[in-house]
Formats: C-alpha cells, structure tokens, sequence
C-alpha cells in the first residue's frame, strides 16, 4: 500500500521546500524518505538518555494516533467485521472513509474527543460547518 499510495513521491515533494521536516511513524517505515522511526541501540552502544525520552515521548504520541482508529472502529464496528470486509467483494475504502467522516463530524458537534483531551483541550476540532 505504501508504494501503491505514492505517499514517498508527495512527501519528497513537500519535503523539498521544507528540508528539516519528517513524519514520525511506525519502525516498519522507517527506512522510507521523510519517515523518522524510533531509536534504536546498537549491540556496541546502548540509547543516550536523550534518546531514550525522545522514544518515550513519540512512543505515546503514536498511541494517540492508534485511539483515532479505535474510536473509528468502536463507533462503526460494521468496518471491523472481518468476513464481510473483503477486498473487491465490498468497498472496504468507502466504508472505512465514510466512518471516518461521521466520527470527525461527531467530534466537531461534541467540541472534543478523547485525542484532544489527551493534550489537554489545547488541539480543538473545527466547527462542523469548517470541518465540512
């Protein structure tokens, strides 16, 4: 999905007017352009304390992220029925983006959600009529 998306191409687009930018994201793409993954020690050499809280802190964040998927999947579990979510037998995008849309547009109605509490109200979803 990674290759097929062509998110590599868009970001070294963007990147190339912003140099010192990059995504943070899971190990596995790590090794991509633009994708920064956590630290990892060496068998010679261990993490500096640096980079041990750096771990700490984006190691939280990504859980943030994976609560938004959650919460997607426990509002509308119709997208996580595996057997009748199949790919070319039923438009898994389609119901996973619609999902997504109606949970935003509730999270804009509330003023909050369980993510922007986590920061503590400093991150608030736009009005709905913004938003859409």
């Amino acid at each position: 999905l990674w290759q097929e998306s062509g998110i590599e191409r868009y970001l070294r687009n963007l990147f190339s007017e912003l140099p010192v930018l990059c995504l943070y994201g899971d190990p596995a793409y790590a090794p991509a352009y633009g994708i920064i993954g956590p630290y990892r020690a060496t068998a010679r050499t261990g993490l500096t304390p640096v980079q041990e809280a750096m771990n700490v802190t984006m190691s939280s964040y990504r859980i943030v992220v994976e609560w938004g998927f959650a919460n997607i999947l426990n509002q509308f579990g119709f997208g996580e029925w595996k057997r009748n979510q199949r790919i070319g037998l039923s438009s898994v995008a389609t119901c996973y983006a619609l999902s997504v849309l109606l949970y935003n547009c509730q999270t804009c109605l509330r003023g909050r959600n369980q993510i922007s509490e986590r920061f503590k109200n400093r991150v608030h979803p736009p009005s709905l009529s913004t938003y859409l």
